[in-house]
């Protein structure tokens, strides 16, 4: 009877431990934090953009590579398709990145995914600082994110938890981020002329991305698999493409050309057409600004000036097959 009352009390307190545990979590709903003020600053910048166009577009997402790596103002003025630059923080994971996607698609769009190599990795994004922002943004504005993934909360912190019920009696006030992004989403502060001795420092301590054998059965090409079927049934039409970065010799070692072949060879297999190859988007390092996937200013112009010729290629050749597939190579 002794262990019967204790076991009873133990499973009494445990669920006020949990229910006092969720009531804690439901009051900082909608409460921004320093990091989710930044992130929504960003994002409503492209989502404001993306709901004023009433036509089909272009849509680029991926983690910061696409960010600072592509001029989605270069490709409107040149291709004449409203183009939107949507990516967000790679630390994120590619189900909240594409999920963020579906948030401004439509039918008779399309979209770009230029994904970051770490992103087909089993299991290695988000990591724990990515998601600790994503803990951070889907509290305080995607509540229909947290409905559907209810697992995030067990990934709060006790430190969180108390952090955001102290935010809750001092927000954060909303970050104006328009100095720094551009009205179709584009990051502006990668100019040569904004690179300091820490960038130039962060930068010369980049390596070769550190590759790990690809599973197809793997939760993250499930998620892409999941996100070409959601394309298909809304009439969106899906392009995958390379990220760009930083080229090393070690590339041509037969382990990574294996890596970079299953990437391709996982797109084919599920009917996505896949830009370039990705040697064309491994560029010198002189050509970015801080990290491993961040171009300058003089990098993005380059890098975009091939996404657009691959994309004239690549829509001609979709509605005339009068050009051939040699003229299609960048």
């Amino acid at each position: 009877m002794v262990y019967l009352k204790f076991l009873k009390n133990l499973l009494f307190s445990f669920l006020i431990c949990c229910l006092v545990f969720l009531l804690a979590v439901f009051y900082q709903l909608g409460v921004d934090t320093k990091v989710s003020s930044f992130y929504y600053g960003m994002d409503s910048i492209k989502l404001s953009f993306a709901n004023s166009i009433k036509t089909p577009k272009l849509v680029i997402t991926s983690g910061s590579n696409a960010l600072y790596g592509i001029s989605s103002q270069m490709i409107t003025e040149e291709i004449g398709i409203p183009t939107v630059n949507a990516a967000i923080y790679v630390g994120f994971g590619i189900d909240y990145i594409l999920h963020r996607a579906q948030m401004i698609l439509k039918p008779g769009d399309t979209i770009i995914l230029p994904l970051e190599y770490a992103l087909y990795f089993p299991n290695s994004l988000p990591d724990k600082e990515g998601m600790n922002s994503l803990i951070d943004y889907v509290l305080a504005h995607d509540t229909l994110y947290l409905l559907k993934n209810p697992w995030i909360i067990t990934k709060i912190s006790f430190n969180r938890l108390l952090h955001g019920i102290a935010t809750k009696h001092h927000p954060y006030p909303a970050i104006d981020l328009s100095p720094w992004f551009s009205r179709s989403g584009d990051a502006l502060g990668n100019a040569e002329s904004n690179i300091t001795e820490k960038d130039r420092a962060e930068l010369n301590r980049q390596e070769p991305i550190a590759i790990t054998k690809l599973s197809y059965s793997s939760g993250e090409f499930r998620v892409i698999r999941k996100f070409a079927k959601w394309c298909r049934s809304h009439k969106i039409r899906l392009i995958a493409t390379w990220p760009n970065t930083i080229w090393f010799d070690v590339y041509e070692q037969p382990i990574y050309q294996q890596y970079f072949r299953d990437i391709e060879f996982f797109y084919k297999s599920i009917g996505i057409p896949v830009l370039g190859k990705y040697r064309e988007f491994m560029y010198d390092k002189s050509l970015f600004f801080n990290t491993i996937y961040h171009l300058n200013h003089r990098g993005v112009v380059i890098r975009t000036r091939q996404i657009i010729n691959l994309l004239n290629c690549f829509f001609s050749t979709t509605t005339s097959t009068k050009i051939s597939q040699t003229k299609c190579q960048s």
